[in-house]
């Protein structure tokens, strides 16, 4: 008789691992602050990839960064190489009005910096230095932009669940 075994698993390695993380991000430059859900979509065990979406409001302002990370590491210590664009609307209230003056922009950033995330959840926190690429569009002929670049530094801090 002949009988042959193979061991089927559908995942690898740690299965306690939290992906999701909630956190409030703070901006030398552009909208202030966002509140953002990030999720690890990798996980191996040097690197790891995740995508984080957020969302910022303030009077008649609005803005949703939208981006990816790079995170390096297997331990709390992680390096994290980002990128983040960010559509933002002021004077939201006349976007859709006749004689529109609401006025977009978009931010684009590379970002590189630290992210303290443990494993198996709890505190998070990150702080990145980039340069911001703001693309500030005329509203009547929205190709026509005129970038401009500055330094930014930001700080965030939630919880991985």
């Amino acid at each position: 008789m002949f009988f042959y075994c193979k061991s089927l698993s559908g995942q690898t390695g740690n299965t306690d691992i939290k992906k999701h993380t909630i956190y409030i991000d703070v901006s030398t430059r552009g909208p202030v602050y966002t509140i953002n859900y990030d999720r690890i979509f990798i996980k191996r065990d040097k690197v790891s990839f995740s995508y984080r979406i957020g969302f910022f409001l303030l009077k008649d302002e609005i803005a949703m960064p939208l981006g990816v990370s790079l995170i390096t590491g297997k331990h709390d210590h992680h390096a994290e190489f980002s990128l983040t664009l960010m559509p933002d609307i002021d004077r939201v209230n006349y976007l859709f009005r006749e004689g529109n003056i609401s006025d977009k922009y978009l931010y684009i950033t590379p970002g590189f910096g630290y992210r303290y995330q443990k494993s198996g959840g709890g505190l998070f926190i990150k702080a990145l230095v980039a340069p911001m690429i703001l693309l500030d569009p005329p509203s009547d002929d929205f190709w026509n932009m005129d970038p401009k670049l500055y330094p930014l530094l930001t700080f965030g801090a939630g919880i991985s669940l």
